[in-house]
């Protein structure tokens, strides 16, 4: 008797705990999230004024007419279209629109002149290096001069503009007219290094190769890169990958020139070893530039040192002191010599 209470016992505890995991999987459910249907952008009700917005990682409806975050549920967003205020609100833009005149009517001829012109203009900064500066008073100075020239009229060209069109038309032009020149020409790789204001250290990469077409050889800039070290493993890598994010393919790399410090022409390990180990095809040569001065540098520290003292003493003498200036050149009017200036 025992033993069957304390079997009918252990079935209502069984039935018991499976109820209790029913519950708890009914509670632990998840509950439905509604989503944004691509659908409702093709929909003739929609189109006009729905837009799918990212918030927070989720597409949400977002109605651009009234400028306003909407229900997911669609019943909510034919309400939403059947309010009055929307209705004004896109009889209001839709006026708007007719009233704004086409894109067409921007790109006409003359806007093209006007653009030629500012490219023109900023070319001609560039190329005789002047301060960008100056465009803000040099167009006026162009109106004054052709007043009724129609394209200088339409013409709009300030500080900031100038700079973007010398980096960002300019700039990208030429460098892809010289990337292909390098892409089609053997040429030498001529780098240095260099250190701006910030103390940033950055690497000059140029290639230099002769032109058959004008019979003269020509230097072409390709990149600026910064340098996180000047080692030579480094130097190397950065070159090699210029080339190959320009196309620039390395057989076309015939020489190497750069300055006489070790990291560029050591015996054992330097950008012109790495440069040999994987194109031995290529001609290391060190800069004749680099090399004389070098060689008048350490001449002049062979001279006696009365001779710069007396060079020196001769232009301090005469520096920022008009009477002496006036004496010398009366000086050299009396024995009838040429003048010369310090």
């Amino acid at each position: 008797m025992a033993t069957k209470m304390a079997s009918s016992s252990e079935n209502d505890y069984d039935t018991d705990k499976e109820k209790q995991g029913k519950v708890q999987a009914v509670k632990k459910k998840k509950k439905f999230e509604q989503k944004f249907l691509d659908t409702w952008l093709t929909s003739p009700v929609f189109k006009p004024w729905l837009k799918k917005k990212t918030v927070e990682g989720k597409h949400v409806p977002f109605c651009e007419v009234c400028s306003v975050k909407l229900s997911y549920a669609k019943t909510s967003l034919i309400r939403h279209s059947e309010t009055k205020t929307h209705s004004d609100n896109a009889k209001r833009s839709a006026s708007l629109a007719k009233s704004q005149p086409s894109i067409s009517g921007y790109m006409g001829p003359s806007m093209d002149a006007a653009a030629k012109m500012e490219i023109k203009i900023c070319s001609f900064i560039a190329e005789n290096d002047m301060p960008i500066s100056m465009c803000e008073n040099f167009l006026p100075f162009l109106r004054d001069l052709f007043p009724a020239d129609e394209v200088l009229k339409k013409v709009t060209l300030g500080k900031q503009k100038a700079t973007n069109i010398i980096r960002q038309v300019l700039g990208f032009h030429f460098l892809r007219e010289n990337i292909e020149k390098l892409q089609q020409h053997r040429f030498s790789v001529v780098i240095d290094e260099t250190t701006d204001k910030s103390t940033t250290s950055q690497l000059a990469i140029l290639g230099t190769f002769f032109d058959a077409n004008s019979f003269e050889m020509k230097c072409v800039f390709v990149d600026l890169i910064e340098l996180p070290n000047g080692k030579a493993d480094t130097i190397y890598g950065k070159i090699k990958a210029c080339m190959t994010s320009c196309n620039i393919p390395m057989i076309n790399v015939i020489g190497f020139c750069a300055d006489t410090c070790n990291v560029m022409f050591g015996k054992h390990h330097s950008v012109s070893q790495l440069f040999i180990k994987d194109c031995p095809w290529i001609l290391p040569v060190k800069c004749s530039c680099h090399l004389i001065h070098l060689c008048s540098s350490y001449a002049s520290q062979k001279l006696p040192k009365s001779l710069e003292d007396l060079c020196r003493n001769i232009y301090s003498h005469f520096h920022m002191s008009s009477q002496r200036i006036e004496a010398f050149r009366e000086f050299q009017d009396f024995f009838q010599v040429k003048n010369t200036k310090f």
